[in-house]
Parts: C-alpha cells; structure tokens; sequence
C-alpha cells in the first residue's frame, strides 16, 4: 500500500434501491477521502445510509452513478478483499462451521491460509 494517497475514495457515488416512485436513495452525492490508518465514525440516524456508504466504501456494492476508488491498493479486486474487512452488524457466521472455523473463514477466502484450522479441513465440510 502507498502511504501518500487515499485508501477510499468517493466521488458523487450514489446508490438508490428499486425504481420508480418506490426508489429509496440511500445515499446520494457522496464525496469523501479515507486516509491509509485512518479512523474515522460515520454517524446519522436510523435509514440515512451509513450501512450502504460502508458497503460501496468496502466494494460489496456498487454506486449507481458516481465512482469509488482505492487509490492506495491495487486494482484488482481480489487484492482489494485481502486488504479489506468488514464486520456486520447482523450475524453472518455460517451454521455449519464451529466458531474457530468461522474465525479463520476470512483467512481462507483470502489465501493467507490453507482450508481449515490445525486438525479440521473447510473444505470437506458439508
């Protein structure tokens, strides 16, 4: 990662749920820049976006207009989701997987370790 540009960046990126009179704009117009070790709180009431902002930030989904970039990291996106994490706010562990298992999932998925914790292989699980 370079340390001189931004790790995020936003461009009038927008994202809007459905079509026609039943369309919600979740968020609309955003731009902001993430610095590399930054910290930053996106903060608003209950339905304002920050959930979606999060989600287009992290590359989960795309805006519909505007653009998100990641200045600092490569390309390609299967790079991008070794250097970026998000957890959720609602469970999202996988039934079938005990809890070391689920712990180490994200590590799996990304390549920085063969399937499965000492003993046990994700793998072959069902």
């Amino acid at each position: 990662m370079r340390q001189t540009e931004s790790l995020v960046a936003c461009v009038e990126a927008s994202r809007t749920f459905g079509s026609g009179p039943g369309a919600v704009i979740a968020v609309h117009g955003t731009t902001c820049e993430v610095p590399p070790g930054a910290r930053i709180a996106i903060t608003g009431p209950s339905g304002s976006g920050k959930s979606t902002l999060l989600h287009l930030m992290a590359g989960l989904e795309l805006p519909g207009r505007g653009a998100v970039t990641w200045p600092a990291l490569s390309g390609v996106a299967a790079e991008r989701a070794r250097e970026i994490g998000v957890v959720f706010q609602s469970p999202s562990l996988v039934p079938a997987l005990d809890v070391a298992e689920n712990a180490g999932l994200p590590l799996v998925l990304g390549g920085w370790c063969r399937a499965g914790v000492p003993g046990r292989d994700l793998a072959r699980r069902g």
